[in-house]
């Protein structure tokens, strides 16, 4: 292993990922779990595991590397893929805000039957491990300012999400 931080920020998934990290003890030794401002915390965190959604614009634009993941329950899914996702697939490619703007992969995601612990958690050990991976993501997170610019970012990324969806 290498010598990255045991941090580990997960504001939308905390009881999720400290009990997900508690079975993983060789993976992550002594995980230490925050609680308090979100936006502190993806500021200072040297990874994060989040849900998809506007949390990982927010990690983006704070310059945090982040693992993508959103998954429903078995029958959610199989009730919805029929009449949503065929027609969401087609349009959209990606779930994480950051990976849809820029139309690519620029940090990792998984969703529903791709969400597996067991490779979530090697993924995130090999970006911890890898500083010029997690440096190459936050640059391209550094892309987003110019895509989205400092006044009224909030509306034109509303603007840009609808426009997808719609």
């Amino acid at each position: 292993q290498g010598d990255w931080s045991s941090d580990v920020c997960s504001s939308d998934l905390q009881l999720t990922t400290q009990s997900f990290f508690a079975r993983q003890k060789s993976i992550l030794k002594n995980p230490t779990f925050y609680e308090g401002d979100p936006y502190s915390l993806m500021a200072h965190a040297t990874l994060s595991l989040t849900s998809s959604g506007t949390a990982t614009l927010e990690h983006a634009l704070l310059g945090t590397p982040l693992l993508a993941v959103y998954r429903l329950s078995d029958l959610s899914y199989e009730l919805i893929k029929p009449f949503f996702l065929k027609k969401f697939k087609e349009r959209i490619k990606f779930i994480g805000l950051p990976n849809i703007i820029f139309d690519r992969i620029v940090h990792p995601e998984y969703l529903q039957y791709a969400a597996k612990p067991d490779q979530i958690a090697k993924d995130a050990v090999s970006l911890l491990d890898n500083e010029n991976e997690r440096k190459e993501i936050t640059e391209t997170f550094q892309e987003l300012h110019l895509h989205l610019g400092q006044a009224g970012v909030l509306e034109r990324a509303a603007s840009e999400v609808l426009k997808l969806v719609t």
